[in-house]
């Protein structure tokens, strides 16, 4: 069966090539919600719209799991889609904040993320003393190392 990746947009694919790195047999299917793109500067109760949507949608099409790997999505509707999907759901705020970590680097987040303190609690729960940039004006939710002027492996504005 199928594993399920959604983002708002294109970035999910870089979540698509790690999941192909470490499981190249799996089909995966793709959903990169480009019609509504970006989901940090919409309400709560629509991007858990959204997010029901295609998971819905996913589950349709036999996906087994699900990754959210859109940062606003992961920090809204992750708790929502575990209790109401018919398969595990997987965030990716929790990942973020690690590899962060790891790099010895702070998070950044946009918009929700700041807000709604899910990725500032995570990474109080995983690693002492992290350093937090807020980073993605505009509604844009960018997770990541930040070094160098940029987003490593995303958008910066």
């Amino acid at each position: 069966m199928p594993l399920g990746v959604f983002d708002s947009g294109i970035g999910g694919l870089t979540v698509v090539r790690a999941l192909r790195a470490a499981f190249p047999a799996r089909d995966i299917l793709y959903v990169g919600d480009t019609a509504r793109v970006p989901y940090g500067n919409k309400s709560a109760e629509t991007v858990l719209t959204y997010s029901r949507e295609i998971v819905d949608f996913l589950e349709k099409k036999g996906a087994e799991r699900i990754v959210v790997a859109c940062n606003t999505a992961s920090a809204l509707a992750v708790p929502f889609l575990a209790k109401a999907a018919n398969v595990p759901i997987h965030g990716m705020i929790a990942s973020g904040v690690t590899a962060a970590l790891e790099a010895g680097e702070g998070p950044v987040g946009g918009d929700w993320d700041f807000s709604h303190d899910r990725q500032r609690g995570l990474s109080t729960s995983l690693g002492q003393g992290a350093a937090w940039t807020q980073g993605g004006g505009g509604g844009h939710a960018a997770f990541g190392p930040f070094g160098g002027g940029g987003m490593v492996g995303g958008r910066s504005d």
